[in-house]
């Protein structure tokens, strides 16, 4: 039986490389730019905006509604992009 995503967890893609190249260990450069294809751009975006449309459901007037964001969680080594809700600093 496949694992349950959680609640917060509104879809990703994988995307096709990161440009420059990141090793683990190595210093993280100032800007890294990803390369997506048309296709992973739109699952991308599809998952933004599902993770929107769920944060302008929450009430902002309340602590839980004010504190919460989308956070991007990008994973080198799986070239992965995964779009979550995530409280916000």
């Amino acid at each position: 039986m496949p694992k349950k995503k959680s609640a917060n967890y509104f879809g990703g893609t994988q995307f096709e490389r990161i440009v420059p190249s990141v090793s683990p260990g190595a210093p993280c450069p100032r800007v890294l730019n990803l390369r997506l294809t048309l296709e992973q751009a739109l699952m991308l975006n599809l998952a933004i905006g599902a993770c929107a449309h769920e944060l302008n459901s929450l009430n902002r007037k309340m602590k839980t509604g004010t504190n919460q964001g989308v956070a991007i969680s990008i994973k080198p080594d799986a070239t992965r992009i995964d779009v979550l809700i995530g409280k916000v600093p």
